[in-house]
Formats: C-alpha cells, structure tokens, sequence
C-alpha cells in the first residue's frame, strides 16, 4: 500500500492513531504564545478528564479509558466533541474567555515596550542629550585622537554609511562641533584624570625622570614634546607624555629651559624646588642649546644624555671617515631607504639590501651605471651589517618603556666594544676593518666620560646581574666609594641603614661576590 493511502486509511479506521499522527505531524519549534495555548488546553481538558496513568487518561462522564500518548490532548477533545458535545461547547468557550483575558492582562503590564516599539518604528532620531547617542559621540571622538584620523571623517561618505547601518537614529556631529567643543572636552577631561593620577603617584615615588623633544614639522613650524616617567611604590613603570606645544621663536638655551619648566609646572611639579624630596632627572640627546638650556646652576635635576642617540652619532662619524657614504647612495631600489634622522636606518637598509640581493641583482641592467653594485660593495654590505647589528639590538633595548634602561648602558657600552675589537682581531683586510676601527675611536672618545660617571656605575652595580664584573680593580674600588657616599646620604632616614657598618661590610661583601 502506497505511503499516501496508508496514511488515509490510518487517519479514517483508527481515532486513537489518528491522533498521534496528527501530533507527530505538528512543528517541533513553537513559538512561546503557542506553547503558553497548549498549556492552557491541558489544564482545562484535565477538568473533564482525569489521567490514569503515563499514557492513559480516563472521561469523567463515561468513565471510557483512552490513550493518551506524551500527554497529548487531541483523543480527549476529539472524545468530547463526538460523545459530549455539550460539554466540548462549554471547554471550548473556556478557552476563548482564558484567551481574551491573558491578551488584557499583556496588554496592560507592558504599555512602556509597545511605546518603545512604536517608537522605533517611526525611526525618530536621537536628541544630543540621549545616552546612547553621547557614548557614541564619545567613541567617536576618541577614535579620532587615538587613531590620528581627520576632524573631516565625519562628512566622509562611507563613514556615514557605516553609522548608519550601525544605528540609524544617530546624527553625527559637524566638524565645527567636534574641532571648536568636542575633542577640547575630551582633552580637557582626560588631563584631569591624568593630573589626579600623576599627583597621587607623587606623594610615594622617590625620583622622576623626564625626556622631551624639538623637532620642525613640513610646515616648518616648530614643536616640543614632554614626557615623564617613573616608578611606583608598587614597582609599576609608568610613562606619560605630558605636552607636546607649539614653539615658535629662536631656540636660545634660555628659551628651552623656560618652556620645560612651564610645561612641567602645569602637571604640579617644580624643578627647582631644592626642598623636593623627588630627585628629577633629564634625559635629551646632546644638542648644544638643550644641554646648555639644562646647566642652570643650583636646579634640583640632573642631566642624563641619551644613549641611544650617542651611539648614533658614533655610527655618524665611522661613516663619514669610512667613506660610506658613496655606497649607502647607491641603493638601487626603494626598499629601505637611510634616513638621517632615524636610528638604526643605515643597518636596516643595509639588511634589507642583503635579504634581497638576488631580485637586486636581477634588476641591476635597467639602473644607471652610476648605481651598480659590484661584488666589492656587496662584502662592504655583509661586513657593515655585521658590524652594526650589535648597535641595533642595543638602540632597541635603550628605547624601550616598559623597564628602566640606565643601568643596561655600561654593559652595553663594553659588549660592543668587545665586539668591534673581536672582529678586528679575529679578520685581516676585510671591508670592513676600516669602519670597525672608526666607530671603536669613535664610541671611545664619545664615551669615555659615561665610564667615570658615578650615575651609570652605580645602575649598574646595583643589578644583581652585572655587578662589578666589567670593571678591573681600580674602577671597583671607585665604585664601592660611590655607592657608600650615597648611602651616607639616607642613613638616618633609613632603618635599613641605620647601622653603619654592618651596612658596609654587607654592601662590599655584595660587591664583592
């Protein structure tokens, strides 16, 4: 028997199973307002029938047993409208009454949603004033300042399609709103929090350190950057860039010490303030006007200048009196191009050249035969590269933010020299034996001065990692008569220390392992 009349005989011959199929035949996924009506029929066909077991239900007018398989309701309905038609009419009319009374009661607990619903069918748009709209606002503004993006990506068409798709009842703000209100708001409102936080941190930091920056912009007008940094009583390093201004005028040493000292006065902090508790130190590179700017007599900082940018300078010199720099003009692609005010930029055009020698080497008959590279320049490229990579690694360890980086100086200072002397000896007319020679001459006379330095000797002194293992006797004993006059200074402000020559004996016999 076909599969269509079976089903017909089943659905015609047998009420009971007729039943079943119907309900086997029924959407498994309901929705909740038909789960809440199937509940509803059970527990009023339950008035007129009482269940009897798992799958069996039994009529209360005559006590018939039928099945009732997973507590289906379709046999005892289908029971009462054929046997007890009176009755099915009254179970029938109290379901409508149920009905129309649970959509009253829905109806009155939920006015406020169908308002919203409402509502946002009309798509009416937010007023500036609506949460949702102010945070979006916020994030707006934020991404502009994070991101450098232009005030004039709010007139942006894609950017406003994308607004829009996000949420439509938003208005995006005009460029004179974000320029002349919004983004001063939100600097205004960050400098606050920072303020607060720097001001709390100061009450427990015993030094602070800051670095600051001039540079020209294409515009030709002339910037300075200010950043501080220190560490917590929690042994948290912190950095925070507290200005970067407009610097228009000469830049006499009189005129930079002015500006840092305004600049660093606007967070609450003065510089020669001789009472401070705070040690502040300056960071900068050796620019003549800076380090004069930072030699006032009787300012309660010190001045530090900056490693990374010396060992550059170093590189500088080697270069010039290696007579490089014919061959660094002749790269022949735009891959990495030296720049002179970026650090490390002679290495990593060098490396790059070298990565890509043979796609160089393939190209070289469509270049000028000025720009070749011949197999000579290719050994000058390898040994400069050998060279200079030392001197990469250490600019990478001295720029970084998240550890202090003063007592990595000294090893770092020795490290490479080893290393330039150990090329030396170790080849014997090589490419390059000239600019190892120079920049050796050139690190010594720029250095020199940074080995004598009591603040770089005690840095790194005092990590357990160095020591005095880079100093012969002579320089060790220097160092423990540094350390000691410095300890004097806080003996009796420090319970530590508060037994002098116990103190002693444990601070060289440390120095000593």
């Amino acid at each position: 028997m076909a599969s269509g009349s079976m089903l017909k005989y089943i659905q015609t011959n047998n009420s009971e199973l007729n039943s079943i199929v119907e309900d086997e035949d029924e959407p498994r996924e309901i929705s909740e307002q038909q789960t809440e009506q199937t509940i509803e029929k059970k527990r009023q066909i339950y008035s007129y029938f009482k269940k009897i077991s798992e799958d069996q239900s039994k009529c209360n007018f005559c006590n018939k047993n039928l099945k009732t398989p997973n507590s289906t309701t379709t046999t005892m309905t289908r029971h009462l409208k054929t046997q007890h038609s009176t009755k099915f009419q009254d179970y029938q009319n109290e379901l409508n009454t149920n009905e129309i009374n649970n959509k009253k009661r829905k109806n009155k607990d939920t006015p406020q949603q169908q308002d919203i619903m409402k509502s946002m069918s009309k798509s009416e748009k937010f007023s500036a004033s609506n949460k949702k709209a102010k945070l979006i606002t916020e994030k707006i503004v934020e991404m502009i300042a994070l991101d450098y993006q232009p005030i004039l990506i709010v007139e942006d068409y894609g950017f406003k399609r994308v607004i829009a798709a996000a949420e439509d009842r938003y208005v995006l703000p005009s460029r004179k709103l974000l320029s002349q209100k919004l983004i001063l708001e939100l600097y205004a409102n960050k400098k606050k929090l920072l303020m607060t936080e720097i001001k709390m941190d100061l009450e427990n930091i015993k030094s602070i350190s800051f670095t600051f920056d001039l540079w020209s912009s294409q515009a030709q007008q002339s910037y300075i950057s200010l950043t501080c940094h220190y560490l917590t009583n929690k042994f948290k390093l912190k950095n925070k860039t507290l200005g970067c201004s407009y610097f228009p005028g000469e830049h006499t040493s009189n005129a930079i010490y002015n500006k840092i000292k305004n600049m660093i006065a606007e967070w609450n902090i003065e510089i020669e303030n001789s009472d401070s508790n705070i040690s502040i130190f300056f960071v900068t590179d050796n620019a003549r006007n800076i380090s004069s700017a930072l030699s006032h007599n009787g300012s309660n900082f010190e001045h530090i200048s900056c490693t990374a940018h010396i060992l550059q300078l170093a590189i500088d010199d080697a270069v010039k009196e290696s007579n490089m720099t014919d061959l660094l003009k002749r790269s022949p692609h735009k891959l990495i191009q030296m720049v002179s005010t970026r650090w490390n930029s002679i290495y990593l055009m060098l490396q790059r050249m070298l990565e890509q020698k043979d796609a160089i080497l393939i190209d070289l008959p469509k270049i000028k035969k000025g720009q070749l590279l011949f197999a000579r320049d290719w050994n000058m490229i390898e040994g400069y590269v050998i060279l200079l990579k030392p001197v990469f690694e250490a600019t990478k360890e001295l720029s970084r933010e998240d550890t202090p980086t003063l007592y990595m100086v000294l090893p770092i200072i020795y490290t490479i020299e080893a290393k330039l002397n150990l090329f030396l000896t170790s080849t014997t007319q090589n490419p390059g034996t000239c600019f190892s020679e120079n920049l050796l001459r050139s690190m010594c006379k720029r250095f020199d001065v940074y080995k004598e330095n009591k603040i770089y000797i005690i840095a790194m002194l005092v990590d357990p990692r160095f020591k005095g293992i880079m100093l012969n006797e002579y320089e060790l004993l220097q160092a423990k008569s540094h350390i000691t006059s410095e300890a004097e200074k806080y003996r009796y402000n420090n319970e530590i220390l508060s037994q002098p020559s116990t103190s002693d004996e444990l601070l060289t016999k440390e120095l000593e392992n």
